[in-house]
Parts: structure tokens; sequence; C-alpha cells
């Protein structure tokens, strides 16, 4: 039987439902509908969690009734959870890695200080201009490259925690290419992920300016401490269905040029429950990559644990 780590998951504290969120506005409703400030009402999560909730005991059954070992939770911005994600780190310190969000306008060294105390050995970066870093009520004008970006990672650095990025699509605010390849480069002991396989999405190819500037994003791969996680992908492709062929070619081909060293299998639960079911985010992978099992055991279990838990 395969070993697994979904490397990108996510939990969703009882206490979000009904409450705005500070800094962006948005609300999370009941059967995991997500108002955004400008009252628009999107579904974010199925609509059979009804109270919208999905905590760490959920998350831990799910992993159970699927042969998950360990997940690594992540986080955006937006309704930030370094309490909660804390908290279910210590009650399942084997099988739960935690990330951390940080308030850049803060004491970045004291929080960051305090939350790998708590055992939260990743960073993460959701850059959305809905929910992440660039939402206008946040830090829209921050760049990888810059000194306060910098003093972070040289942080991730001494205390030995992983940077995770969700870019956002090609386009936006948070899609930085140059500025984030100069800082992997400059901080080569750090391991970098980066989300959503570079935030790949079916319209880049229709449109060839778009279809370039990702390619360019992708060849972050090339430096030594830079993974890719594949999770969201049945999201970014929603207009196809399982299998999701286009989506597994574009991993088989990335494999092809990098190497299944670079890759991290992920699922991004709950929120990808609406258009697959966590069997097929599986088998999308197991399935359709053409690659021997060793090199499969690398992409769902042996890379995560790697840059994730320390092993």
């Amino acid at each position: 039987m395969r070993r697994m780590i979904d490397g990108h998951v996510h939990i969703r504290a009882a206490r979000l439902c009904g409450n705005p969120d500070p800094p962006t506005g948005a609300t999370l409703l009941e059967y995991g509908r997500l108002k955004l400030s400008d009252g628009r009402i999107v579904q974010f999560m199925p609509p059979y969690f009804a109270d919208s909730r999905f905590d760490e005991k959920t998350l831990i059954a799910t992993m159970d009734a699927y042969g998950i070992e360990k997940s690594v939770i992540m986080q955006s911005y937006a309704f930030n959870m370094n309490e909660e994600i804390a908290e279910a780190v210590r009650n399942y310190p084997d099988r739960l890695c935690g990330s951390m969000v940080l308030d850049l306008g803060g004491d970045v060294e004291s929080e960051v200080e305090y939350c790998s105390s708590r055992g939260l050995r990743v960073i993460k970066f959701e850059m959305s201009p809905v929910l992440g870093y660039t939402h206008q009520n946040a830090f829209p004008t921050m760049r990888f490259d810059d000194p306060l970006l910098y003093s972070v990672f040289e942080l991730a650095r001494s205390n030995n925690l992983t940077i995770a990025i969700d870019t956002n699509m090609v386009g936006s605010k948070g899609f930085q290419v140059e500025e984030l390849h100069r800082a992997v480069k400059d901080y080569p002991s750090v391991k970098f992920v980066i989300c959503h396989l570079a935030y790949a999405r079916e319209e880049y190819f229709r449109d060839a300016a778009k279809l370039a500037r990702w390619q360019q994003m992708l060849r972050i791969g090339v430096y030594e401490n830079v993974w890719f996680d594949i999770s969201a992908l049945p999201d970014l492709f929603s207009h196809e269905e399982y299998p999701y062929v286009t989506a597994v070619g574009l991993v088989q081909a990335a494999i092809e040029q990098y190497t299944a060293d670079k890759f991290i299998w992920g699922s991004d639960i709950p929120g990808t429950l609406r258009n697959a079911t966590y069997k097929q985010m599986i088998s999308m992978f197991d399935k359709g990559l053409r690659l021997p099992e060793g090199e499969k055991d690398k992409i769902f279990f042996k890379n995560a644990e790697m840059v994730y838990f320390g092993t």
C-alpha cells in the first residue's frame, strides 16, 4: 500500500462562521459559502458542510479513511488560525505539520519565534487579492525581494522553517516572477514550496503572453531549494472532470523537466471537494502519471516528509 502525506490541507474553525475577517471583510457563512467584501457570495466549501466547519478531528478522520499518514495544514492571510493550527499540531504531533501567517506590519521576529515555539514549521504566503496579502487592506505593495521579506526569509533560515507561497494567477500583484526568483537565489538554504504548480490555469493556454509568464515562473524549479505542490488542480481546471487529463499532463511535463524530486502531492481540502472526491484527487495522479513506482513514492510521500517534516 502506498504511503501518503497530504502536502496541502486546510482546517476551518467553528468561530469563523458568521464573523467578518477584520482585514479583508470576508465572512464565512453556513453551507460552505463565503461572502466577500463587495457583497458577492461564492461557494467556498461544499454545501454539505452545513456549519462550514472542518476542524482537526474531521481532518484526522478523513486522513484515516483514505490512508494518509500525515498532512500539512496551510492557511490564507484572511481568517488567521495560527492558534487553532498550533493546537492541532499539539494534539497530533506525529501526524500534522502546521503553517503560520504573519502580520508584516507588526513585530515579525517575535511572531515567528512565538509561532515556531508552538510547533508551526511553515510560513505561508497566500498572495490572493481577495483573501491574501495583496488585499487592498493588507499589504498590496509587498515584494518578495524587499528588505522586510528578506528579514522573514532570514528568520526562516535561522529557525529551519519552510516558506510556502501561493502566487495567485498570472497578472495579479502576487505573481512576482523576478522578485521570487531573486529571493530563492539569495536564500539557497531556505526551502521554498510554490503551491498549485505556480497556479496553473487552463486559461493560460488561450493567451500566449500569460502562458509565457507562467512558464517563466515555473523555471524557478531549476533551484535546488524549490519544490512545487500539485494541490487544487481540480479547482484550477474545473472546466474538466475527473481524471483531469490536461492538469495531469502539465504535471507530467513538469516532472519530465525537473524530475520527481521536486513535486509534492496535496489535495487542498476541504474546498476542492466541490470539484472532486478525495479518492479522485489521489488517483488522478497515482493512475494518471506515467512514472515508476519509486518516483510516485517521492511525490506522494518522500518529498513532503523531507521538506515539511525534516526526515
